[in-house]
């Protein structure tokens, strides 16, 4: 596919920018942020960014990015982008900014798309109703380890999965969303067993998000606790999954894992049992460069009208089941 889409980003914070000042993130992550994987595309063409803060315009403009606006209304030849980024925060009215865009064929959503579920289905109707194909950024999506596991690895590995433990930090909408949009990616959907549980960790990024102990299960029969750890303590996000033949964890934010098969028990040949000592292998995932993929299935889903492989649908799911988990939290 030739052609080249004129892009904007909206929003020239860390996710956008930022983290590609930080050596040691871009050690794990070598394409940290929107503007790299957007400057590794050629069917990209970024020329535009809004951000209110000058400081995150001075920064653009040190980028080599040629407009440069504190608001919206100001954009030139605004019916000539197709292509957009909005790397802001919830609370931004995203209606209104895609509304102001009359030309889009691609956008790209940083999660929780919104502060409730209702303006994410208004979202979605319309960018259904305009065509507009569009991207959440849940990246374990487009990691090629992670993909690997959806497409049979994972049984081959572990044999039929039998529960699963999520670790995460700083706040439930904010990183445990992905580590559940993780399992819904492995697992299947989630039925509406919730039960949910108190705890005395605040440390969150989002200002109304919350830290919550819960039970959850999938339709395929899964079983998944999820507990929160305190992110002044560990910055952890991490999914461990028991299965009949073995254990798989992908821990610190799903950047590596370790694989253990079942072997006999020390205590009798008629129980088995993991030897933690020598896991069977281990390494690092290719969730580095995640980012650059989805652009890429992005491009991939307006050239063939296909739907992307982290859909704004998929992206509700997961928002509809926190909110259904803090409704229980608040109920307890």
């Amino acid at each position: 596919m030739n052609k080249r889409f004129r892009t904007a980003i909206f929003g020239f914070g860390k996710i956008a920018y930022g983290y590609g000042d930080d050596k040691k993130y871009i050690k794990e992550y070598p394409i940290p942020t929107h503007f790299e994987a957007i400057k590794k595309i050629q069917n990209l063409d970024l020329d535009t960014v809004i951000d209110a803060d000058e400081n995150a315009l001075k920064n653009a403009n040190q980028a080599g990015v040629k407009n440069l606006f504190t608001d919206i209304r100001d954009v030139n030849d605004i019916d000539q982008i197709e292509f957009l980024t909005l790397s802001c925060p919830p609370h931004i009215n995203k209606l209104d900014v895609l509304k102001t865009f009359p030309s889009l064929k691609g956008l790209v959503l940083e999660k929780p798309v919104t502060d409730n579920i209702c303006d994410a289905k208004e979202i979605l109707e319309y960018v259904k109703k305009e065509n507009i194909k569009t991207q959440v950024c849940y990246l374990r999506r487009f990691d090629d380890f992670a993909v690997s596991l959806q497409s049979g690895e994972l049984n081959k590995l572990i044999g039929k999965p039998q529960m699963a433990q999520i670790v995460y930090g700083n706040g439930l909408r904010n990183n445990g969303s992905h580590m559940l949009d993780l399992c819904m990616m492995l697992f299947g959907d989630f039925t509406k067993n919730i039960k949910s549980f108190n705890t005395n960790i605040d440390t969150c990024v989002l200002d109304n998000d919350l830290n919550i102990t819960c039970l959850l299960k999938t339709k395929s029969g899964i079983n998944i606790s999820m507990t929160p750890i305190d992110f002044k303590n560990y910055r952890e996000n991490s999914l461990d999954i028991w299965g009949e033949k073995g254990r798989i964890v992908l821990n610190q934010e799903g950047s590596y894992f370790n694989h253990w098969k079942s072997t006999s028990s020390r205590f009798g040949d008629i129980y088995k049992e993991i030897n933690w000592s020598e896991p069977s292998y281990s390494g690092k995932t290719q969730i580095g460069d995640a980012l650059e993929k989805l652009y890429l299935n992005l491009i991939g889903s307006i050239k063939n009208n296909e739907n992307p492989l982290s859909s704004l649908d998929s992206s509700i799911k997961i928002e509809e089941l926190i909110n259904k988990i803090i409704l229980d939290h608040d109920k307890n």
